[in-house]
C-alpha cells in the first residue's frame, strides 16, 4: 500500500514540479515491530513519527510504570524505553533522518501504589480523578505569584 501511494504521490509531485511527503506514525512496542514490514516500507516514506509515549497506562497496565521513559530502567518488565524502541528501528534499517519522535507533554497516575521503589513498578489502581495540567488549568495559579 505505502509503495503505491508512493509511486502516486512521485507522480503527482512530477506534474507539479514538487515533492509530496508521505509520512507514517508507527508504534513504539515490540508487538508493533514484529508485525509490520518495517525493514521495507521505511523506503517509501519520508519519515515515520514514533509514538513514544503511553508505555504504561493504568487503564490497561495493573502495575505501575514511566509512560514516556527516555532509558530503559533495570526494573522494568516491559523493557520499553525512547532508547530502545529507535534502536529497534535503526536495526531494522530506518535510516535515522526519518526517525521523529513523539514526545508527550502530559503524564499518566495511579492510586494506591507501594510505596516500595517510589511506587514505580508496583501494584496501582487507576485514579479515580484525574489531574488537570494543561495551561488552562495552570495559568490562574500562575498569574499570583
Amino acid at each position: 500500500m505505502l509503495r503505491l501511494c508512493r509511486e502516486r504521490l512521485d507522480e503527482a509531485g512530477k506534474e507539479r514540479n514538487r515533492h509530496f511527503l508521505l509520512t507514517i506514525t508507527a508504534g513504539a512496542f515490540n508487538e508493533y515491530v514484529q508485525n509490520t514490514q518495517m525493514d521495507k516500507l521505511h523506503e517509501y516514506v519520508d519519515f515515520i513519527n514514533l509514538m513514544t509515549y503511553d508505555m504504561y497506562e493504568s487503564e490497561c497496565d495493573s502495575i505501575t510504570g514511566h509512560h514516556a521513559p527516555l532509558y530503559t530502567n533495570p526494573r522494568d518488565p516491559k523493557k520499553l524505553s525512547v532508547d530502545s524502541i529507535v534502536k529497534t528501528y535503526l536495526y531494522l534499517g530506518v535510516p535515522q533522518h526519518k526517525i521523529v519522535l513523539g514526545i508527550p507533554f502530559y503524564g499518566r497516575t495511579w492510586q494506591n501504589a507501594g510505596p516500595q521503589y517510589y511506587g514505580l513498578y508496583v501494584p496501582g489502581d487507576v485514579c479515580e480523578k484525574h489531574i488537570r495540567t494543561s495551561h488552562v488549568y495552570l495559568k490562574p495559579h500562575l498569574e499570583n505569584k
